[in-house]
């Protein structure tokens, strides 16, 4: 439950400071760290994926995952939340409903 609540506060963080400082780093600079950022979590899943030990029970739990995911349509909620939020804020420009479902 802990780790849960420093993953939320660290992407709420994380959220804050982008968007401070959005308009300071140059947009060539925000795509090559995306990039980096991505690879760097590919090595990682990789990674804990070779030395897990219960491989099949990981298949398994994100097939469910995936199916209870798409019925219920987590995406389209988690969107609609996103959008109303943005809505409510004074900035009409910002991509909240984007990146509200790209970090959930």
């Amino acid at each position: 439950m802990i780790g849960t609540i420093a993953n939320a506060l660290a992407i709420i963080a994380g959220g804050i400071i982008g968007l401070l400082f959005k308009n300071i780093i140059p947009e060539k600079i925000s795509e090559a760290l995306l990039k980096v950022i991505g690879l760097a979590v590919i090595a990682i899943g990789i990674n804990l994926m070779l030395s897990g030990e219960n491989f099949t029970l990981l298949i398994i739990s994100l097939v469910i995952g995936t199916i209870k995911g798409e019925i219920i349509d987590i995406e389209g909620k988690l969107e609609k939340f996103g959008a109303f939020i943005e809505s409510k804020m004074k900035n009409k420009e910002s991509n909240v409903a984007l990146g509200f479902v790209a970090c959930t």
